[in-house]
């Protein structure tokens, strides 16, 4: 598996036609865009705390525009779906009837805006699945784009840190979650500079002091190395890296950033006492507005976003919690079945670091899933999405390539 980027496999040794390159190009004009615009709309929500309406058009348009460029280049590359892309065709359906037959939407931009918020990830998933499963890139050119990535993610979160923290801001940098997303990038594709990126995101999760991004980033790199060798004596050895790991970065985090590591400490033995930021109670209300609903809202929702405007402007911090209120028992069958394909997809993965990374990937999203929200903005869940693609297009070619020789 690891080395089937480097195969010329005739099935997908085919050169992208000026189509092809041009699609592409607009695909990640368009997606960067829109990430540099979810910074930039942040960074002015901190400032003014509204997002502009110019920021707000822009990443709309942006979204549409990947969305149109996925469904070209699937349409122009079609493949077999697999399990996961039929789920991501159903909830797609879905959300488009939930635009459709939302009262509230009076414009063309606000069913464009509630559309691609609600699946802008789906077909950032579907353009990379179809990407890789119509043609076999080099591990080196993913590596450079990984490097890259993390590197841009980076800066553009300590470029909002730093106006953050000139207006007194401590912790409110979930910016920090695009970098903890490129994890399984790094531990896939990387080897040359894996250590540098790692120590970028794990510097990018402190300074942000976000706690379930500590936790993400913690357990995730915990698993990863626990997994990736089958020898106990080998995750012995890791395990030992790792202690010797977190206790250099213990000792440099109170040397160099006293404040920032004295906040994490606190707020970790805080939870008890705001109850995670008020989330339980959070949690708590949410779940009675959603055993409270009437039997058409419990089945099909409440429209996308009405947590936020039901529960005096906050999101659920809970897609679970926050799924069902807003796409109904439906909804919240689809995205279980999300979750069930990519563990089914982690057994078909032969190659053990392509495995762990995989895992990576999964708790991630599981973690930020229970205690954030990964789909209601579409955010940090594209870095996830765009490897999922990656992975599941490269396995699903193998196998049809397997299947004609």
């Amino acid at each position: 598996m690891s080395d089937f980027f480097s195969n010329n496999m005739d099935i997908r040794s085919k050169r992208f036609s000026i189509a092809d390159i041009f699609l592409c190009s607009c695909f990640l004009l368009s997606l960067y865009i829109y990430i540099i615009l979810y910074f930039q709309g942040n960074q002015l929500s901190i400032s003014t705390t509204t997002e502009s309406g110019a920021s707000s058009t822009y990443k709309s348009y942006s979204a549409l525009v990947i969305t149109i460029v996925s469904l070209l280049f699937y349409i122009k590359h079609p493949s077999s779906p697999t399990s996961t892309t039929r789920i991501f065709g159903i909830f797609a359906f879905y959300a488009l009837l939930i635009t459709v037959f939302n009262g509230d939407n009076s414009t063309y931009k606000m069913y464009i805006n509630q559309f691609t918020s609600m699946t802008l990830w789906i077909f950032v998933y579907l353009f990379f699945f179809a990407l890789f499963s119509a043609k076999s890139i080099k591990n080196k050119t993913i590596s450079k784009f990984t490097t890259f990535n993390t590197i841009l993610f980076f800066l553009l979160f300590f470029t909002n840190y730093i106006i953050g923290k000139g207006l007194g801001f401590t912790y409110q940098y979930i910016e920090s979650y695009f970098c903890i997303a490129m994890l399984p990038f790094i531990f896939t594709f990387c080897k040359k500079w894996k250590n540098l990126l790692l120590f970028i995101v794990i510097a990018a999760t402190i300074l942000a002091a976000k706690r379930t991004g500590m936790l993400a980033c913690g357990i995730a790199i915990v698993f990863y190395y626990f997994l990736k060798d089958k020898k106990n004596t080998k995750k012995a050895t890791n395990i030992i890296k790792l202690t010797l790991l977190l206790l250099i970065a213990l000792i440099l985090a109170n040397q160099f950033i006293g404040e920032e590591f004295s906040l994490i400490i606190e707020r970790f033995q805080n939870i008890s006492e705001d109850d995670g930021s008020g989330r339980g109670t959070v949690f708590q209300e949410v779940f009675n507005l959603i055993i409270n609903s009437s039997s058409n809202d419990l089945f099909f929702g409440h429209g996308y976003n009405t947590v936020i405007k039901t529960y005096i402007g906050y999101s659920a911090h809970n897609d679970f919690l926050e799924v069902t209120y807003d796409y109904g028992i439906i909804g919240l069958a689809i995205y279980i079945l999300f979750y069930l394909s990519l563990l089914l997809k982690r057994k078909h993965i032969k190659n053990i670091n392509w495995r762990s990374a995989f895992t990576c990937s999964i708790i991630i999203f599981l973690i930020n899933s229970i205690f954030s929200h990964m789909i209601l903005f579409p955010n940090s869940i594209l870095v996830l999405c765009s490897f999922w693609g990656i992975i599941d297009g490269t396995i699903h070619s193998q196998k049809s390539y397997l299947q004609t020789t």
